[in-house]
C-alpha cells in the first residue's frame, strides 16, 4: 500500500506557531505555490487553485517582485511572510501526508 504526501498549505496562525518550533524559529521553507505558468497568478502546487487575494497579506512589503525569475513560494517561520523565490533555492519544506490505514491484529 503506498502513501501520498503533498506540500503543507501553512495558512493558519497555528501552523506558524509549529514551523517556528520544528525549525527553532531560524528557517526559510517552501509553502507550495507558484507562479510558474502565468507571472502573478499563484497555483498551489497540490491541486493547481488559484491563491485567493486574501492570502496576499503574508507577502513582505514589496513583493511579490520576482517576474520570471522568482517563480516559488517561501516563508520566514519568524516573521509569519512570504516572499517569492528562485525555485532551484534549497529550503525545506512541510510535506501532509494521508493517513495511514487501520492496523488490525489477530490472535495474542
Amino acid at each position: 500500500m503506498s502513501k501520498t504526501s503533498e506540500f503543507c498549505q501553512i495558512d493558519y496562525f497555528y501552523q506558524y506557531i509549529f514551523a517556528a518550533e520544528v525549525t527553532e524559529n531560524r528557517a526559510r521553507y517552501w509553502i507550495g505555490w507558484t507562479d510558474y505558468e502565468t507571472e502573478g497568478v499563484f497555483l498551489n502546487a497540490n491541486n493547481g487553485e488559484v491563491m485567493p487575494r486574501s492570502l496576499y497579506k503574508h507577502f513582505v512589503v514589496g513583493e511579490p517582485n520576482g517576474f520570471d525569475a522568482e517563480n516559488c513560494l517561501m516563508a520566514f517561520v519568524y516573521k509569519d511572510t512570504w516572499n517569492d523565490q528562485d525555485c532551484n533555492r534549497e529550503y525545506c519544506s512541510f510535506c501532509e501526508l494521508d493517513k495511514a490505514p487501520d492496523i488490525h491484529i489477530r490472535g495474542a
